[in-house]
């Protein structure tokens, strides 16, 4: 029995008439595996994202070659490889311009 339907077979064991203590013990381990299954299936989630994505670092040198228009032989290209946050670049504008 895998764990989705022990918890649906939990919970329809909820919807049946038993004592208030019964009830109350069934929804309790209902609510207990429901919440073990979830937090097993996020460090599953969060393992494999530490194992298959890059770190920034790591990264850097790939992303800007694949996404960089301009020229890779400078100064600021190769702080950008570095990740270093003491580049002083010639700045970027952004703005939206709506017509009139």
């Amino acid at each position: 029995m895998s764990n989705v339907d022990h918890i649906l077979s939990l919970i329809d064991n909820t919807t049946t008439n038993t004592t208030t203590t019964t009830t109350t013990a069934t929804s309790v381990a209902a609510a207990a595996t429901t919440t073990t299954t979830l937090l097993l299936l996020y460090a599953g989630f969060t393992s494999m994202c530490v194992s298959h994505i890059r770190s920034p670092i790591d990264n850097a040198r790939r992303k800007i070659e694949h996404i960089y228009t301009g020229p890779l032989d400078t100064e600021l290209v190769e702080s950008m490889f570095e990740c270093s946050p003491e580049v002083r670049s010639s700045g970027s504008s952004l703005g939206t311009f709506w017509p009139d």
